[in-house]
């Protein structure tokens, strides 16, 4: 585990983010598969019109 926690702190540091950054950031791939963003809730917004 040493050797994947070097490895993540590298990244981390490469990338000038937190290496909990990017234990999520892989988490997140191995589980939905993609990196790709969540969908937004709440409802769509309207024309603009009145």
């Amino acid at each position: 585990m040493d050797q994947q926690e070097g490895s993540l702190r590298e990244i981390a540091q490469l990338f000038r983010v937190s290496v909990s950054f990017v234990v999520r950031f892989l988490q997140r791939r191995r589980q939905a598969g993609t990196l790709e963003p969540k969908p937004h809730g709440g409802a769509p917004r309207g024309s603009g019109t009145r």
